[in-house]
């Protein structure tokens, strides 16, 4: 390229500049609905997905998805909580920090849970391989 055609590019790309820069104007004019927490979380089946790995949470065990994301620190509810989260993070593919909304958590509790069960998993632990087979084909 010539400086003749170096110019003529430059000066189309100010040109462009200037127009977003009056459609950003008009868009920021705009009232932007903010998104629900729900819509940022998670989209689509993923919703139903979640329901559905709760339910089977409750057929199998007999506890509430309260108790679940409560704060119970008896052993076969943190083993549920933790596969629960596993299957979230890399079944339903959700963000930790979803996964944290969802269970009033922090993203990196989420990340210790998953990552124990990545552990438990590795090593067969009894009943960590026992809660992931029959909640890993959550979907009815």
């Amino acid at each position: 390229m010539n400086k003749k055609q170096i110019t003529k590019e430059i000066k189309k790309l100010s040109e462009r500049i200037i127009q977003l820069t009056i459609l950003l104007d008009d868009e920021l004019k705009m009232p932007i609905k903010p998104k629900e927490p729900y819509e940022i979380i998670y989209s689509g089946n993923q919703k139903q997905e979640i329901e559905d790995l709760f339910e089977l949470a409750f057929k199998e065990y007999g506890i509430f998805k309260s108790r679940i994301i409560g704060t119970s620190r008896k052993r076969e509810i943190i083993i549920l909580r933790h596969v629960i989260a596993y299957i979230m993070y890399f079944k339903i593919d959700i963000t930790l920090k979803g996964i944290g909304f969802l269970m009033d958590k922090d993203h990196s509790s989420i990340l210790h849970m998953k990552n124990s069960v990545m552990d438990r998993l590795s090593v067969k632990d009894e009943k960590t391989v026992e809660v992931y087979r029959k909640l890993i084909n959550y979907k009815k």
